[in-house]
């Protein structure tokens, strides 16, 4: 268990630790712990609960690291450790993974689940170079990145790396926005009662060659960061609401879900982008389903709730993904006018193995049938998953076990393939 130190003493610490040694040095690496969900609490259940949840993740903390680490407490939404004498980079990244799971355990508080989504940002050191106070604001930076990701930690780049980086990928980006060089790539939605297959999710991919991949997440964020953001979003709905209506066309009825970010949400020509796609293909707006985050419908809830419903009528549908991440209470989901939840992965996949993880799931579909919407499961990759979620009610399924995501032609071909073959007619 690491030590638990005040603050100042902790800065003493990281001062003594960065003293240039002689001989081959070990790594240390200072970690930032954002605690955001503790501010929810405090508005949902009191700060007495908000300080029991900070308190907790503290003593998690700690007990996720060795003898030789230290933990202080910055503020009651911020936490920082140092880790000492790691003998390398591979270390690091089994005691991030430690870290990251002791802190996405649920917390029981006042007869409530509450379900920590900590972001995590991370400076490391090896010469020793710099002081503490820069390390710590290097790791700070890497928290704040570390909130747009979806596993929710991030690396410090320098300022140059960062620059270079966003300049590089700004450039490339507006580039393949221009030149078409951007994919959409489709992830089967199943239905569990039948095996048909009720539509997919539509998922940004740019390969950039000898460079690779580029995450999804990473193009968002640039976009954002750079003003392409509209331009993207207009790639990616016209596209896949042209693709949705190609589907149509060749006989298959199926419906395409596309992925919204909060500063999408905050748009107001957005409806109009969407509206204009539809009328230019030939698309019915009830074919047509946005997902939007648990944390970017509960961001400013007032402007969201009254963009989701210009949407709503528009005839498009709504479904709220990552459910469970966030913290949505009863009172003000049932207010949203959604159609759709799409319980997260994380739950699902230990769900027969982590009783409490069953227990959440099942909760949550009696929730989303309680209020007339339908049930997606995402990251389902067994067929005893598949099993226990239908025995569950869940509507739909999403995951390996049904398709990785695949380009058009392919998606298309997998339907077909799966219409006609009695051996697939239940998952």
């Amino acid at each position: 268990m690491a030590q638990l130190l005040t603050y100042a003493a902790f800065h003493d610490r990281l001062r003594h630790e960065m003293q240039p040694e002689q001989g081959t040095l070990s790594v240390i690496a200072v970690i930032v712990v954002n605690l955001d969900f503790v501010s929810h609490l405090d508005g949902a259940l009191g700060y007495r609960a908000g300080d029991a949840a900070s308190g907790e993740q503290m003593h998690r903390l700690a007990l996720a690291l060795r003898d030789s680490d230290a933990v202080a407490e910055v503020s009651r939404t911020e936490l920082v450790c140092l880790l000492s004498h790691l003998p390398s980079h591979g270390h690091l990244t089994l005691a991030l993974q430690r870290i990251m799971r002791a802190l996405r355990e649920p917390i029981s508080l006042a007869g409530h689940e509450v379900l920590p989504t900590p972001a995590i940002g991370v400076a490391v050191r090896k010469d020793r170079d710099g002081d503490p106070d820069t390390v710590l604001r290097e790791a700070n930076l890497a928290m704040r990145a570390a909130r747009d990701k979806s596993e929710g930690i991030a690396y410090f780049e320098s300022a140059a790396e960062a620059e270079s980086s966003s300049i590089d990928l700004h450039a490339a980006l507006h580039k393949a926005i221009q030149e078409n060089e951007l994919e959409i790539f489709y992830q089967p939605l199943v239905d569990l009662k039948t095996g048909v297959v009720r539509g997919a999710e539509a998922l940004l991919r740019w390969n950039r060659g000898p460079a690779g991949f580029v995450r999804p997440d990473r193009i968002v964020l640039i976009a954002e960061r750079t003003g392409l953001i509209e331009p993207l979003t207009e790639w990616i709905c016209n596209t896949a609401v042209r693709h949705c209506g190609m589907m149509w066309r060749a006989g298959l009825q199926l419906n395409v879900s596309i992925n919204i970010s909060a500063q999408n949400l905050r748009e107001p020509q957005l409806p109009e982008l969407i509206a204009r796609s539809l009328r230019l293909w030939g698309v019915s707006p009830d074919n047509i389903t946005l997902e939007l985050t648990e944390s970017a419908m509960m961001d400013q809830a007032a402007s969201s709730l009254q963009s989701l419903t210009r949407f709503k009528d528009m005839g498009l549908l709504l479904a709220m993904d990552d459910f469970g991440t966030g913290y949505s209470s009863m009172a003000r989901l049932k207010d949203l006018p959604l159609d759709e939840l799409k319980i997260d992965m994380r739950f699902v996949r230990d769900m027969l193995t982590v009783e409490r993880n069953e227990k959440l799931v099942r909760s949550m579909i009696d929730l989303a049938h309680a209020l007339d919407m339908f049930v997606v499961a995402e990251g389902v990759e067994t067929q005893d998953i598949a099993s226990r979620l239908r025995d569950l009610a869940c509507d739909m399924i999403q995951g390996y076990l049904v398709s990785r995501p695949l380009p058009l032609e392919l998606f298309l071909d997998f339907v077909r393939a799966r219409s006609t073959s009695p051996a697939n007619a239940k998952s």
